[in-house]
């Protein structure tokens, strides 16, 4: 039984037949072509295939990939992690704006609050007081030389010299003391290029006169890497050297109690 309608499909696979092209109005013969039942489905087999494979390049290789389910929720969680990154990155420039905000605010107002201690009560007795507090509290930080040098002018709180200038070689690097956030970076008048940094427990250093800044404002810095270059910029500045401060909790301290130039 199974051997007949075997042969029998084989027949009729093999079997020829005439497929007539007729004109619709008129029924006259365009054309006519004659093949077996397995030429046909061979043919039939091999445009599904080449239908589906140009579907397939139109889906992945035109816009119409926008259809393939899925695909858009991969595209649109890609632009999500994006998105994404940029706010973080928005978000850290405002915490470091933020942080320049204070720190130089609270420069600013302590120094304004020293300059009315020393003309309302003539004081340096609070004022070295609070100075020692200072130092005792700086003693447990480890800050590096800004620029290896020799001082030409030392810390001088009674002539408002706040800081220390070190003469150092041409063009040497000005590095950061200690790791912390950039809070100012620009050029005034008077100190010519200068940039503040302010670091862990409200120190601030600040670096003036230099010849090249190389950090901006928000700017987060390693102990030790360079922010400028040394130099004479500013109308207070009479040769190249650096002038540099320390300020803690407010107050500005001399930083030869800490740093070996």
């Amino acid at each position: 039984m199974e051997n007949t309608q075997s042969s029998s499909m084989k027949s009729r696979l093999s079997k020829t037949y005439k497929v007539l092209l007729i004109n619709d109005e008129d029924l006259r013969e365009v054309g006519s072509t004659r093949l077996t039942l397995r030429k046909f489905y061979i043919l039939l087999g091999l445009a599904i295939m080449t239908v589906m494979l140009l579907t397939v390049l139109l889906m992945f290789f035109t816009p119409l990939k926008r259809l393939v389910p899925g695909y858009g929720e991969l595209t649109s969680n890609t632009a999500f992690v994006e998105l994404t990154g940029q706010i973080k990155d928005l978000e850290e420039q405002v915490e470091n704006q933020r942080i320049y905000t204070e720190g130089f605010k609270t420069m600013i107002e302590n120094l304004d609050a020293d300059t009315e201690l020393k003309a309302n009560t003539g004081n340096i007795d609070l004022a070295t007081s609070n100075i020692s507090s200072s130092i005792n509290k700086l003693h447990h930080k480890f800050l590096i030389a800004p620029v290896k040098g020799t001082v030409s002018h030392n810390y001088d709180r009674e002539i408002d010299h706040y800081g220390v200038d070190i003469i150092a070689p041409k063009d040497a690097p000005i590095a950061a003391v200690q790791e912390g956030v950039v809070i100012q970076s620009d050029w005034s008048l008077n100190d010519g290029n200068s940039i503040s940094i302010l670091h862990t427990d409200n120190l601030i250093s600040r670096y003036k006169h230099n010849s090249i800044l190389l950090k901006e404002v928000g700017a987060k810095v390693k102990a030790g890497e360079a922010i400028a270059i040394i130099g004479n910029s500013g109308e207070q500045s009479d040769g190249p050297h650096l002038h540099f401060e320390l300020w803690f909790e407010g107050e500005a301290v001399d930083p030869e109690h800490f740093i070996h130039f």
